[in-house]
């Protein structure tokens, strides 16, 4: 992080220095994650010489030039993490290689360029059928390759919040979500990704137990054992019954 002081004549200074801080967090993930989709190595040579003119050419502009020791003060700050930020990338950087696999969907054989670490992951689609999906650098260097469950987003029509709904290949053509806000019911078309109408219905009352660190609930409806992670702080929870797509609101049983 570039230190300076705020006030007087480093006020300037400071507050680029707050600037070039976020930037540079920003750029780092940035050229990580474009690395590991070029498949290889970006050299930031080029890239900090070009910025460093930016640099110089807005302080240029910020500041008379009867201020020279400040525009020397703020270059020299701002060209030492930029060369950090340049040495730090190229020894994160990914070694890639070309790994051969199917696709999950049609099996249709594919060479997707993944990082050679454990965990390293990229998606891509398959270019005979279309099908999205995550290629995973297992443990054994071998990637295991998935379909991505496609995500639309719809608005609760009663308050607004948002809704994400998972597309599955078996879903009917209008699927049920409630909303965790306002408990509207919302009956979502998947083809056309939009609501296609919605009701209010109050959520259902039960308890649950905390077993191994999970809150289970059984579904006043249909009798579903659901069972999702238990967090204290709330002893009162929303949750949808994957079954019968009824809200449940559980608290917590009083233990005797």
């Amino acid at each position: 992080m570039i230190k300076a002081q705020a006030g007087g004549g480093n006020e300037v200074l400071w507050v680029l220095a707050t600037q070039l801080d976020s930037l540079a967090e920003e750029a780092e993930v940035s050229i990580g994650d474009l690395e590991e989709m070029a498949g290889g190595k970006i050299s930031l040579d080029p890239l900090v010489a070009d910025a460093m003119q930016h640099i110089e050419a807005a302080v240029e502009r910020a500041l008379p030039g009867d201020q020279p020791g400040v525009k020397q003060r703020i270059l020299s700050a701002i060209a030492a993490p930029l060369k950090k930020l340049e040495a730090d990338v190229k020894e994160a950087s990914i070694p890639v290689r070309g790994t051969s696999h199917n696709c999950p969907q049609c099996a249709a054989p594919l060479t997707t360029v993944v990082g050679e670490s454990v965990g390293s992951t990229v998606h891509t689609a398959c270019s005979r059928c279309g099908s999205q999906m995550t290629i995973h650098r297992m443990g054994d260097g071998s990637v295991l390759a998935r379909l991505t469950t496609p995500k639309l987003k719809v608005a609760c029509p009663q308050c607004g919040a948002d809704i994400t709904v998972k597309v599955n290949p078996d879903d009917p053509e209008v699927v049920v979500r409630n909303c965790f806000r306002c408990d509207e019911r919302i009956y979502v078309n998947i083809a056309k990704g939009t609501v296609d109408h919605s009701e209010k219905r109050p959520p259902l009352e039960a308890t649950y137990v905390v077993q191994d660190g999970k809150a289970v609930i059984s579904c006043p409806s249909c009798m579903n054992d659901i069972r999702v992670t238990h967090d204290p702080t709330y002893p009162t929870m929303k949750v949808s019954c994957v079954r019968c797509t009824n809200l449940i609101r559980a608290t917590l049983a009083a233990t005797v």
